[in-house]
């Protein structure tokens, strides 16, 4: 079982190994990509350990992989600009607070370049991304009331167990397939637990 990596709140917010989830979702979904880009910002706590296990996995699967390093919002365009010119045919893009907050401008200039994005949450597929693998949140937001709870019942913080997300979501946007001229494997189709119509 994969292990979670551990959140302030005591609930964890992502999974040990997604990365690598990502990259094999992409082999999965567009059989024969040989290059994936990887949205990364350098000041995130895990950007490194997401890269490593990216390179890994891809390497694993004969893939190539560019990284784009953005820093703030401005940074998107040359971004995909280079991706553009590296020939990716997918693009990665982690967990992150600069990424989640330029999501539009990310899926505006994805979709522009006709670029599939996956995404390490599956609630950022809904605005056009491809699709999406992690933590299923609401059900974190449900945890993490249930520990609240507890500490408002008298139990001390450093006495709770840290409690791992047992439910993870894949997330395919059909729409997205359809304009981007993806023809998503029934395999793929049958394993998802939502898709977006």
């Amino acid at each position: 079982m994969a292990q979670s990596v551990i959140s302030r709140q005591g609930i964890a917010s992502s999974v040990e190994g997604l990365p690598s989830k990502l990259t094999e979702l992409i082999v999965d979904a567009l059989p024969g990509t040989t290059k994936i880009g990887f949205l990364a910002n350098p000041s995130g706590a895990s950007t490194a350990n997401n890269e490593q296990q990216i390179r890994s996995a891809a390497k694993a699967h004969g893939i190539e992989v560019e990284i784009e390093e953005v820093r703030k919002a401005d940074d998107f365009d040359g971004a995909f600009q280079r991706f553009n010119e590296q020939k990716v045919q997918a693009v990665i893009v982690p967990g992150n607070g600069l990424l989640n907050a330029g999501q539009k401008r990310i899926t505006a200039l994805a979709t522009a370049s006709r670029l599939p994005l996956i995404y390490a949450s599956p609630d950022n597929v809904a605005a056009d991304g491809f699709a999406g693998y992690g933590v299923d949140v609401p059900e974190n937001y449900r945890r993490t009331a249930i520990y609240i709870d507890k500490i408002l019942k008298g139990a001390v913080p450093g006495n709770l167990p840290i409690e791992f997300s047992t439910k993870l979501l894949l997330v395919i946007n059909l729409r997205t397939a359809k304009t981007l001229g993806i023809a998503v494997p029934s395999s793929l189709l049958n394993r998802a637990d939502e898709l977006i119509e």
